[in-house]
């Protein structure tokens, strides 16, 4: 959650300061409208000011996955085809062998 309290206080940051059509005066303010959740309300005002580019950046990032990432969901879809085939197998398969006898005595 810190990484997203970051990284929407660097962009709501970024958006109240930045908005080259209508200069301010010293005395006129901006007013920026934000809608977030409760949770983030606290995160947001600790790193308000405080957050560079390079680390909004940062977090932003996804990392490649690594080859245990890879093996697991390559296992994962492996067991879920072998499954889905021995219970089609197990579901069809006196029906399926009937009908394939059946066609191979002629």
């Amino acid at each position: 959650m810190d990484e997203r309290d970051l990284y929407l206080s660097y962009t709501l940051h970024a958006a109240a300061e930045s908005d080259p059509l209508t200069p301010l005066s010293p005395s006129e303010q901006r007013v920026l409208v934000g809608v977030v959740g409760i949770g983030h309300v606290k995160g947001i005002k600790e790193h308000w000011c405080k957050v560079s580019a390079a680390e909004a950046r940062r977090v932003t990032i996804i990392p490649k996955p690594s080859r245990m990432e890879k093996a697991v969901r390559y296992t994962a879809r492996l067991s879920f085809y072998a499954l889905l085939a021995v219970g089609t197998y197990k579901l069809f398969g006196g029906p399926l062998k009937k009908i394939v006898t059946s066609l191979t005595q002629y």
